[in-house]
C-alpha cells in the first residue's frame, strides 16, 4: 500500500499548529508553530505569507514524499463555503501538494475530541459554537454566527446582559444589582453613561472582547446577586438550546459532549450552572473528557479520508 504524509493545520487568530506523521505510522513526526492564519484577520496577503512557510518547511521536513500527502485545514472563520475557497485558492496559488480539506478549525477540534466517534463539542468562551459529528461523519453545526447575532451563552453574551442590568439600574427602571458600579470600575468610567464611549464611538466595530471581559462579573457575583442569577440562568439555558438539534441528528441514546472554552474550563460557577441545567434537560447527554486536541483532530480525519478512498 503506497505511503502518504497526513498533514493536520490548526489555523487560529493568534497561531497556527501543524502536526504531520506517515500514514502507516502514528508517531509525529513534525510538530511545529507558526503565526495565525485567520483570512479574515490578516487577509490574503498574509495568509499566503503563512501558508506557504508552512509548506516550505514541510518540504524540507519530507521532501518529494510530500506529493503524496492530505492536507486537513481547520482554520478560524470557515462559515461558508466561500470562506473555505479563500483558503483553498491560496493553497492553490502557492503550489501546496497532494490533497486540501479545508475546513472550520471547530471540526478538528471535535473529530479530536472523540478520536473520530460520534459525538458533540460545545466551546463556549469570548464566542460559542457547538457541533456534533454522526457516525456516517456528517458534520452538525448550531450557532456560531458571530456577535451581532448568535454566541448564545459566551462571555459576549454574558457581558451584553451586564451592560444592560447594570443601565437599568443606573435609570431605576430594573432591579438594584452589583453591577451597576461592577461594570463602571472594571471598564474605568468616570460615570455609568460613559460606557457610550465604549460602545459606540472607540472607532472600532463592536467591542466584542471588551465586552466579555465583563463576563466574570456574572459568573463570579450569580450566588449572591439575584440579577447575575438571572442571566446566568438564561445563558445556561441558550447554550443547552444548541444542542437540541445535534442531539437529534446524531439519534444515539446516549450522546457524548466535550467542552472546551474558557468560560466551561476555567468559569466555575458557570460551568457548574451548565452542568447542573444539562442535566435536568437532557439526561442522556453525557460530558466526556476530550480524547486529543484539535490538531490530532486534523491527522484523524486525515486519515479517514484515505481510508474513505482506498488508499489505506
Amino acid at each position: 500500500m503506497e505511503q502518504h504524509i497526513l498533514v493536520g493545520v490548526d489555523g487560529g487568530g493568534t497561531k497556527t499548529r501543524v502536526l504531520a506523521r506517515r500514514s502507516d505510522n502514528s508517531r509525529i513526526l513534525f510538530d511545529r508553530q507558526f503565526p495565525g492564519s485567520n483570512y479574515h484577520s490578516i487577509g490574503k496577503t498574509g495568509l499566503t505569507s503563512v501558508l506557504a512557510e508552512i509548506v516550505s518547511a514541510l518540504t524540507i521536513a519530507f521532501g518529494p514524499a510530500l506529493d503524496r500527502s492530505v492536507f486537513v485545514l481547520g482554520m478560524a472563520g470557515i462559515d461558508r463555503p466561500q470562506d473555505a475557497a479563500s483558503y483553498e485558492s491560496v493553497l492553490s496559488e502557492i503550489g501546496c501538494p497532494g490533497k486540501q480539506v479545508v475546513c472550520n478549525d471547530a471540526d478538528i477540534a471535535l473529530v479530536g475530541a472523540h478520536g473520530g466517534d460520534p459525538g458533540a463539542l460545545l466551546l463556549c468562551g469570548t464566542g460559542s459554537i457547538a457541533i456534533g459529528r454522526t457516525a456516517d461523519h456528517r458534520v452538525i453545526r448550531s450557532g456560531g454566527w458571530g456577535a451581532l447575532v448568535s454566541d448564545e451563552g459566551s462571555g459576549y453574551r454574558l457581558g451584553c446582559e451586564a451592560i444592560s442590568a447594570a443601565l437599568r439600574a443606573y435609570d431605576r427602571s430594573g432591579p438594584s444589582t452589583v453591577l451597576q458600579t461592577a461594570v463602571r470600575d472594571t471598564l474605568k468610567l468616570r460615570s455609568l453613561p460613559d460606557i457610550l464611549d465604549v460602545l459606540y464611538l472607540s472607532g472600532d466595530g463592536l467591542p466584542v472582547r471588551q465586552i466579555a471581559s465583563l463576563a466574570p462579573l456574572v459568573t463570579e457575583n450569580c450566588a449572591r446577586d439575584s440579577v447575575c442569577h438571572d442571566i446566568v440562568t438564561r445563558q445556561v439555558n441558550a447554550l443547552c438550546d444548541l444542542l437540541v438539534p445535534i442531539r437529534e441528528a446524531i439519534g444515539l441514546p446516549t450522546l457524548d459532549l466535550a467542552l472546551g472554552g474558557g468560560l466551561l474550563l476555567n468559569a466555575e460557577p458557570y460551568r457548574n450552572a451548565f452542568v447542573e441545567t444539562l442535566a435536568l434537560r437532557m439526561p442522556n447527554v453525557r460530558i466526556v473528557p476530550p480524547q486529543d486536541d484539535a490538531p490530532h483532530g486534523a491527522l484523524i480525519m486525515a486519515a479517514q479520508i484515505l481510508e474513505k478512498e482506498g488508499a489505506l
